[in-house]
């Protein structure tokens, strides 16, 4: 029991300074705190209601200039309104209303200091905790003028957004085609013979360019006679033909082999296939001739070889 009669007097001291507080803040302040928050040439009609309200005839004077005022000259009248009515304000804050005290004594007879029990007591502090209950403040009002501006910078801002991902996509589409273009170059130069492709001879090699160069197919007739030329050193015992090798690997062989010709260099050729061949540069019957001619070389070479 006595730790809700200490609850209770704590609860109706804590009531009773919000109270005084109240009695305290008189029309003035209310009516300064009104203004810091309006703005000149604003709504002025709330003016009217304060007027009744307050005493000061010269504040009221201010009101009526301010209200009178031309356009040009609003802003200028409103900053002296409000400076008048914050002094009145400062004034009554530290100068308390003559009914002040009678105020406080009607308030410390209020009915909430008897103990009328818990369920008065109860009904009482609920509604002080409503009164100490926060309230937002009200939403900014937007200007209607400027409402416009701020559709296009959201529009502005979705669509530079939407660059923005578009240039994201082209970019990973033009890498992943990079990558694939990359991966088909590497799988081109690991091997001279495709998955699949039979092995042939060298006549067989031989027989297949004339008809691919019959055929219009010069790009195609090279590399049969690069082929057949490899596989000339292949017979000749100079090196061994490797389908999984690439032409630079196989050409090192070569050049490093104890038992090609002194006298026989297969790099030229093996520019030429890669120009036509890779680089697809190719430049018609003359490079079918080109290549005809190296194997004709290479075959005389490993001859004489042979016969010494």
């Amino acid at each position: 029991m006595r730790s809700q009669n200490a609850v209770r007097i704590v609860s109706t001291c804590s009531l009773l300074l919000v109270l005084i507080g109240q009695v305290f803040a008189g029309p003035y302040a209310d009516f300064a705190k009104r203004l810091r928050v309006e703005k000149a040439g604003a709504n002025t009609a709330w003016m009217d209601a304060y007027r009744s309200t307050l005493s000061d005839v010269d504040l009221k004077a201010q009101i009526d200039v301010y209200l009178n005022a031309e356009r040009s000259s609003r802003a200028e009248e409103f900053e002296q309104l409000r400076s008048v009515a914050e002094s009145l304000a400062a004034v009554e804050e530290i100068s308390p209303a003559a009914d002040a005290a009678k105020k406080v004594e009607q308030i410390k007879s209020s009915p909430i200091y008897r103990d009328a029990g818990s369920a008065e007591g109860s009904s009482w502090l609920g509604k002080a905790m409503d009164r100490l209950k926060f309230k937002p403040p009200d939403a900014p009002k937007v200007n209607p003028k400027l409402a416009g501006l701020d559709v296009a910078g959201t529009v502005v801002i979705w669509l530079a957004w939407i660059l923005l991902g578009a240039a994201v996509v082209v970019f990973l589409l033009f890498a992943a085609r990079h990558i694939r273009w990359k991966a088909g170059l590497r799988k081109k130069a690991t091997a001279l013979l495709d998955d699949g492709e039979p092995d042939r001879t060298v006549d067989e090699w031989l027989l297949l360019a004339d008809e691919q160069a019959a055929q219009g197919k010069f790009r195609e007739a090279v590399r049969s006679l690069y082929l057949a030329c490899l596989m000339r050193f292949d017979d000749a015992g100079v090196a061994r033909f490797e389908r999984s090798q690439t032409n630079w690997e196989h050409l090192g062989r070569i050049m490093a082999s104890a038992t090609r010709p002194p006298t026989l260099d297969f790099t030229a050729a093996t520019q030429r296939f890669d120009r036509v061949w890779y680089g697809h540069q190719v430049e018609g019957m003359r490079d079918v001739e080109e290549m005809r001619a190296a194997y004709i070389s290479i075959t005389a070479s490993v001859r004489e070889v042979r016969a010494a």
